[in-house]
């Protein structure tokens, strides 16, 4: 039923195209902490990986590392609601994950095989999250995915040139209730 959604609701106009690149505000990659940096969940911040991004766009936060992180730290890589992390690096099947920052991952930290893009005003973080699990944006990754043996990645200079839609606000946010009501 998403899927037909997706394929269906998301009909971009010539007119309202864009590219991720003009749209965004910032994208930073992620923060490169190992096994021994990990650390027990009284004494750190949650450290968002690559399982903690569904396929459909949701959060699986069943199993949330956690690391010591300061307050530079923390500047640099820290998730507020409204935030789109993209799974830049996967397998090919998995490459380009995304969701979007809600309070329930408010703080967290993540991981560098993870993206977080932040978008102008007028793009609505429901809606660019649904355009990055949409037919057009998920060709653009596929297209743009470089692989070695085993891991896919999108690296930000081809993820700018990506095609954005980007409809009025109303819009935007009629498509994202109408999806979330499915």
């Amino acid at each position: 039923l998403e899927e037909a959604w997706l394929r269906n609701r998301l009909l971009p106009r010539d007119s309202e195209m864009s590219t991720v690149g003009r749209e965004l505000i910032d994208a930073r990659g992620g923060w490169s902490r190992s096994a021994r940096h990990l650390v027990d969940p009284k004494s750190g911040h949650p450290y968002l990986k690559m399982n903690n991004i569904t396929r459909r766009g949701n959060w699986d936060l069943s199993s949330v590392a956690h690391v010591v992180a300061g307050p530079a730290d923390l500047a640099k890589y820290q998730v507020t609601p409204g935030d789109i992390l993209f799974n830049s690096k996967n397998s090919g099947d998995l490459i380009g994950k995304t969701a979007v920052a809600g309070p329930e991952v408010e703080g967290a930290t993540f991981n560098e095989n993870i993206m977080r893009l932040r978008f102008r005003s007028h793009v609505i973080p429901a809606f660019a999250g649904l355009w990055f699990l949409g037919p057009h944006m998920r060709r653009a990754i596929r297209a743009a995915a470089s692989a070695s043996t085993n891991v896919a990645a999108v690296y930000r200079h081809h993820l700018v040139q990506m095609p954005m839609w980007v409809p009025d606000a109303e819009r935007q946010r009629h498509l994202a209730r109408e999806f979330a009501e499915l």
